[in-house]
């Protein structure tokens, strides 16, 4: 597509110029860095994985992390699945129409899809309308927090999860959910 579009390609390369340009102070430099997003074979910089500060029972199901300890890993694999697509994965994709040979927009879909199918099963796992009710609760709290992260891939996959059909029918668990949280999912 850039090629077809001569405009386009001459502001690409305009752009590169002013990119590589070394006279920039670092803090620009740094913030214009794009290096593994351009170039797929180039050594990746991402920021650190979130950690824990206390000391605490883990558990596979997640139980034990809050909303925004959630959010901000949830953005961190968010950031890192993100940073291995290259211009031309998004190229092959225009050309093609399909995500068939584009590994990496696959797996950026499929992580996607993955997270919607986690919360409803988180949400479903639970026995009692009261437990679904907090697990609930818990995901429009993260819904919250990923939205001030900006990562709005990842929480529309969260919302996603949430509306899914088999979670709207659940009409004990939403008698069990408190006026702020009906209020904020939309179901008030």
């Amino acid at each position: 597509m850039f090629r077809l579009d001569r405009e386009l390609e001459e502001l690409m390369c305009d752009f590169w110029e002013v990119v590589k340009d070394r006279r920039w102070p670092n803090d620009h430099r740094q913030s214009l860095h794009t290096s593994f997003t351009f170039e797929p074979e180039s050594p990746q910089a991402f920021p650190e994985s979130p950690s824990f500060n206390k000391k605490r029972k883990v558990s596979l199901l997640f139980d034990h992390l809050e909303p925004s300890e959630l959010a901000a890993h949830l953005s961190y694999l968010e950031f890192k699945c993100f940073c291995r697509i290259t211009h031309l994965d998004y190229r092959s994709y225009t050309l093609q129409s399909s995500l068939r040979e584009i590994p990496r927009l696959e797996r950026s879909v499929s992580l996607c899809n993955s997270i919607s199918q986690w919360v409803q099963l988180m949400i479903l796992h639970r026995p009692t309308p009261q437990q679904r009710a907090e697990v609930f609760t818990k995901f429009i709290h993260m819904t919250q927090k990923l939205r001030k992260h900006q990562n709005f891939n990842t929480l529309m996959a969260v919302i996603g999860g949430l509306c899914h059909s088999a979670i709207s029918r659940l009409k004990e668990t939403h008698s069990h959910l408190s006026h702020d949280v009906l209020k904020v999912s939309g179901k008030e």
